[in-house]
């Protein structure tokens, strides 16, 4: 039996595979990547603002954000999220933090 993470914030307990298949599997949905492209270019002050993508997941925005021409960083609280953003993006920064107590300052 595979273990299942009983909510996000105890995903690297468990096995994390499952979830991150059904992630990369919603980001494949045309919504998903329309909401991605419509936060690109309405929401990033310019085209080569930085993009701090806080609880990245495997790390699809980011690297949608990165083919754009943007800086990223990828924040997550799951180790295993921020190495599935690593494997599917070799040019990722990766951090694992908490989205309470960011290591970055204000602004």
């Amino acid at each position: 039996m595979v273990s299942r993470p009983a909510s996000f914030t105890d995903v690297d307990a468990a096995d994390a595979a499952p979830l991150i298949e059904m992630m990369a599997a919603t980001d494949r949905w045309d919504a998903v990547r329309a909401a991605r492209e419509w936060v690109l270019d309405r929401a990033v002050t310019g085209p080569e603002a930085p993009v701090l993508d806080v609880g990245c997941g495997p790390g699809t925005f980011g690297a949608r954000a990165r083919r754009a021409g943007h800086r990223t960083i990828d924040v997550d609280r799951a180790a295993a999220m921020i190495n599935a953003a690593r494997s599917g993006d070799p040019g990722a920064l990766g951090l694992v933090a908490d989205t309470l107590a960011l290591p970055f300052p204000d602004g």
